[in-house]
Parts: C-alpha cells; structure tokens; sequence
C-alpha cells in the first residue's frame, strides 16, 4: 500500500538502507575528434559485482528537511518496504527527486516502479514542468529504472557527491506529457522493476 509519509515514518526512510548491488556502471569518456571535444558515458561491466551506497542519504549526510517536501511510504505488514521523497523547486517550476529506495527483500517486484511513477503523478498534479533527479554515475540500477521509466541525460556534475563520484542529471520533462495528452498522443506507461 502506497501512502503519503508521516512525520514518524521520516526517521524510519533516513535509517533504511539504501545500498544497492551493480555490475555496471557508466564511465565519463573524453575524446576531440576533428577539433571537437565531445564527452560522453559508456556501460562498463565492472569485473565482479559490488554493493555501493548514496553517500547523500543516512549516516553523517544532512538530512533534507522532510516538511520541506513530499514523502510517500510503500507498506506492508506495518513495515515500510520503500519510500520515495520529492522536493518541490518553486521557481522553476519542477520536483526533484531526492530518492527512491525499496528494501532488498523487496526489490524486483515493481514496487520501485510504482513509487516513481506515484512521484511523476503527484508532480503534473501540481503542474509542474519536470521532475529531475541526480544519481551516481556507479548506480547502474537507477539509471535503468530513470531511462525505462521516461527520464532522459541532461548532463552532469563531475564532483557532485563529497566523494568526487559523478552525478547524472537526469529529467522527465512533464509539460510535454500535458500537450501530448491534449493532442491524444499521450505514450502509456512502462512498466519499470527497482533496481
């Protein structure tokens, strides 16, 4: 059951473990060809599988403020299986999406998926014009779920996390979806699992 967040249910999302195991990761190439720097990411599979961590949420990061956004729970059984917080940008007019997390022993049965989409929902409810999120460029299973769900590169912070770990920018751009509804070519959803 997907229900919006409570003030008991905060400290409970900050203490979940966010970890999660990839095999890939996406690596920032530079190359000049014909004169003309390009840069760009290409999917390498890492030798063995290794298990990584956001080193923005939990721990010794700084807590966002959860009266500063929106915080949906997934429960079930009267435990939180995964959460999904979103922090309003007013003067742009977009969300952004701060995290999606879903317990492993819950992981790959689309609840992951359903917590996102619950959060594109809620954002052109509200009117706004995108909902963006930045992830690790080490979190393959992220990107996967961002792609299928929608979200498209936008570019990226090279030093974003205090780790020097590169940040992807990505976005779902909402005002096209509203005009794409109005002229009836308004694309179904995909169905995304969690990373």
């Amino acid at each position: 059951m997907l229900r919006p967040g409570s003030a008991a249910d905060w400290a409970a999302c900050w203490a979940m473990d966010v970890s999660y195991d990839t095999e890939y990761v996406w690596q920032l190439q530079s190359t000049v060809q014909a004169d003309v720097p390009m840069t760009g990411f290409v999917k390498v599979r890492l030798p063995r599988a290794i298990t990584l961590r956001d080193p923005l949420w939990g721990g010794e990061a700084i807590a966002p403020q959860q009266a500063q956004g929106s915080l949906r729970v997934a429960e079930s059984q009267g435990s939180i299986d995964g959460f999904v917080l979103v922090l309003p940008n007013g003067p742009r007019a977009i969300d952004v999406l701060q995290m999606v997390a879903v317990r492993a022993h819950a992981r790959r049965c689309g609840l992951g998926n359903r917590l996102l989409q619950s959060a594109l929902d809620e954002a052109r409810k509200n009117g706004r014009r995108a909902l963006c999120a930045t992830v690790q460029a080490r979190n393959f299973p992220a990107i996967r779920v961002l792609q299928v769900a929608g979200f498209v590169l936008m570019g990226y912070d090279e030093q974003y996390y205090p780790s020097n770990d590169v940040g992807l920018k990505f976005a779902h751009r909402l005002a096209h979806d509203r005009l794409s509804r109005l002229v009836g070519e308004y694309p179904p959803r995909s169905s995304v699992g969690p990373g």
